[in-house]
C-alpha cells in the first residue's frame, strides 16, 4: 500500500487491547444491526405473536436501544480505540495497556446491560434527541458503565502530558476528544442536578441530554477530523495542514465545547434560554473550525490528482472514505443551516453528518487496521460497500430534506406521515431506497471488520497503524 512512510508502529503492549477495543466498537454497530432486523420482524403479522409481550412494547425499547449503540456506543468505543492507538504510537503502550483492557471490557458490560430492558420488557421508552433512553435503572446505570470504560484509557491518554501528546496527531485528537467527552459528562451531571421533576419523562430526559449531546457531536467531529488526518497522510501521502495550524484548530473545538458547563450560569436548564443556547453553541461553535479543516482536506485532494495516485482517488479504501466522508459532512453542514422545524429537513441533516464520521471511521478499519492479507489483496469488497454506503446516505438525505420541505413530519410512520400528494412518496422513497443501500453496505462493513478481527486475533497478528 503507497504512502505507508508516516505510518508508526503500534506499540506492541497494545495490540491485543486496540484489537479488542475495534472489536468492541463494531459489536455495538453489530447489535444495533440485529436490533434493526428484529425491529422489522416485530411488524411482521404473525411474527409479532412470537414475543412474550406486546410487539409495541419491544419496538420502541428495541428502537431506542438501536439508536444508543449506533450513535453514541460505536463512536465513544471508537474514541477509546483512537486514545489506545494514539498512546502506542507516542511509545506509552505498556503505560496504556492495563487501562485499555480495563476500558474495553467495561464498555462490553455496559453494552450487555443495555440490551437488558429491550430483553425483559422494563421501564418506558423516551425518544428523546441525542441520547434516548428506557426509563429504568439498568439502562441508566448501563450508559454510566459504558462512560465509565470510555473515561479509563482517555484518562490516562491525558495523563501523558501535552509534550507527548503532540507528537502525534492521532494521540492529540483523541486527548482533545477526551477533554470534549469531560465536558459532555458534567453537561450532563448539571442538567440532572439542577432540574426540576415534570410530568413527560420524554420532556424531562430531552433536558437531561440536551446539553451533554450537543457537546457529544464535538466529540464525534474531532474523530472524524482527526481520522481525515491520519487517512491524508496515511493514503494520499499529504496532511491538509501543517501539524500546529491542525492541532491549534482541534485544540480549538474543545475549548469551545467547554463553553457547554458555563452555558448553566446565564441559562438553567428547562429554560428557553437554555435551548437556543446549545443549538447556537452547536452552530457557532462547531462551524468555522470543521469548515476550515474541510477546505483544507479538498483542496488537498484536488492536488493529490497530480501526484500519480495508483487508481486515483477512489482505487483504494483509504482514500474513497476519506473523499466519501468530506462530501457527505459538507452536504451536512450545509443542510444544518437550512433545517426546518419538526420535519424530515433536521433528520436529512443528521444523517448525512453521521455518515460523513463513519465513513471516517470505515476509512481507519478498512485502510489497514484490520491487515488481513487476503483483503488487502482484494480490495473490491471493501470498495464496493464504500459506494453503497456513501451513495446511499446521500440519496437518503436528499430524500429526507425534500420530503421535509413539502411538510412532512419527523418521527412519524405510515399513515401519521401524511403522503398525500405523488413528490411526497417520491422524495420518502428515495429515502427508502438511499437507506436500503446504506444499510447494506454498513452490514458488508461489519462482516469484513468483524471476520479480519476474528483471524488476527487467531493467528496473534500484529496491529500496523497506520
Amino acid at each position: 500500500m503507497p504512502f505507508d512512510a508516516s505510518a508508526q508502529p503500534i506499540h506492541p503492549d497494545v495490540d491485543r487491547p486496540a484489537r479488542a477495543w475495534g472489536a468492541v466498537a463494531i459489536a455495538a454497530l453489530a447489535l444495533a444491526g440485529l436490533l434493526a432486523v428484529l425491529l422489522a420482524l416485530a411488524r411482521v403479522p404473525g411474527v409479532q405473536d412470537w414475543l412474550p409481550w406486546p410487539w409495541e412494547s419491544f419496538f420502541r425499547r428495541a428502537l431506542v436501544t438501536h439508536v444508543t449503540l449506533s450513535v453514541v456506543v460505536w463512536f465513544l468505543a471508537v474514541l477509546g480505540l483512537l486514545a489506545v492507538l494514539g498512546a502506542g504510537r507516542v511509545g506509552r503502550g505498556p503505560a496504556m495497556a492495563p487501562w485499555a483492557r480495563a476500558g474495553w471490557m467495561t464498555v462490553a458490560a455496559g453494552m450487555g446491560l443495555l440490551l437488558g430492558p429491550a430483553v425483559l420488557n422494563l421501564g418506558a421508552p423516551s425518544l428523546n434527541n441525542y441520547v434516548p433512553v428506557v426509563d429504568h435503572p439498568l439502562y441508566h446505570g448501563a450508559l454510566g458503565v459504558v462512560a465509565l470504560g470510555v473515561a479509563l484509557p482517555l484518562a490516562r491518554l491525558l495523563s501523558l502530558g501535552p509534550r507527548v501528546l503532540a507528537r502525534d496527531m492521532m494521540a492529540f485528537g483523541a486527548a482533545m476528544g477526551a477533554l470534549t467527552f469531560a465536558a459532555a459528562l458534567v453537561c450532563v451531571a448539571l442538567a440532572a442536578l439542577t432540574m426540576t421533576p415534570e410530568p413527560d419523562p420524554e420532556a424531562l430526559n430531552e433536558w437531561r441530554f440536551w446539553a451533554g449531546g450537543h457537546v457529544l457531536q464535538f466529540v464525534n467531529a474531532l474523530v472524524m477530523l482527526t481520522l481525515w488526518h491520519h487517512l491524508s497522510t496515511r493514503h494520499v501521502g499529504r496532511a491538509p495542514l501543517p501539524t500546529g495550524p491542525f492541532a491549534a484548530l482541534l485544540a480549538l473545538i474543545a475549548l469551545v465545547a467547554w463553553v457547554g458547563p458555563l452555558v448553566f450560569v446565564w441559562a438553567p436548564v428547562q429554560t428557553a434560554g437554555h435551548y437556543a443556547a446549545f443549538t447556537l453553541l452547536y452552530k457557532a461553535g462547531l462551524t468555522l473550525q470543521p469548515a476550515i479543516l474541510l477546505i483544507a482536506t479538498a483542496w488537498m485532494l484536488v492536488r493529490a490528482r497530480g501526484v500519480g495516485l495508483g487508481g486515483g482517488l477512489f482505487g483504494t479504501p483509504g482514500r474513497l472514505a476519506l473523499v466519501g466522508s468530506v462530501v457527505l459532512f459538507a452536504a451536512g453542514g450545509v443542510l444544518g443551516f437550512l433545517v426546518g422545524w419538526g420535519d424530515t429537513r433536521t433528520p436529512a441533516h443528521y444523517h448525512a453528518i453521521i455518515a460523513g464520521v463513519n465513513l471516517a471511521v470505515m476509512g481507519l478499519f478498512l485502510g489497514g487496521l484490520v491487515p488481513s492479507p487476503r483483503v488487502q489483496r482484494r480490495p473490491t469488497a471493501r470498495l464496493v460497500l464504500l459506494w453503497l454506503y456513501a451513495v446511499g446516505s446521500l440519496v437518503q438525505a436528499v430524500g429526507l430534506y425534500g420530503a421535509g420541505v413539502l411538510g412532512v413530519g419527523r418521527k412519524l410512520a405510515g399513515e401519521a406521515q401524511g403522503l398525500d400528494s405523488t413528490a411526497k412518496s417520491v422524495f420518502m422513497g428515495l429515502n427508502g431506497a438511499g437507506g436500503g443501500l446504506a444499510a447494506l453496505g454498513g452490514v458488508m462493513f461489519v462482516w469484513i471488520v468483524l471476520a479480519g478481527l476474528i483471524r488476527q486475533a487467531k493467528a496473534h497478528a500484529k496491529f500496523r497503524v497506520l
